[in-house]
């Protein structure tokens, strides 16, 4: 039970950390909805300085996010949404 209260402050504690990181990002990521600290310090973590993406196209196609076309002839269609596998 010793090792269980340990682990379970840890993981606090890591929260914690990561939530004093992504103030200083100024990110507004957890204002997503489903998006907690957990989520978005990976995304910061692992895309970096947004700012170097021209559009919020470009962040999508990056990340994966954005819908595909899957159109064909006339009928007009978009394929489900596959984020990269991080």
């Amino acid at each position: 039970m010793t090792d269980l209260r340990r682990l379970d402050r840890q993981a606090k504690d890591n929260e914690a950390g990561m939530r004093d990181a992504l103030a200083v990002t100024r990110t507004g990521l957890t204002t997503l909805p489903g998006l907690g600290t957990v989520p978005a310090a990976k995304v910061i973590g692992r895309v970096g300085d947004v700012s170097r993406f021209p559009t919020e196209h470009h962040f999508a196609g990056y990340t994966g996010s954005a819908p595909l076309d899957a159109s064909s002839g006339a009928m007009k269609s978009q394929a489900p949404v596959r984020p990269r596998a991080w």
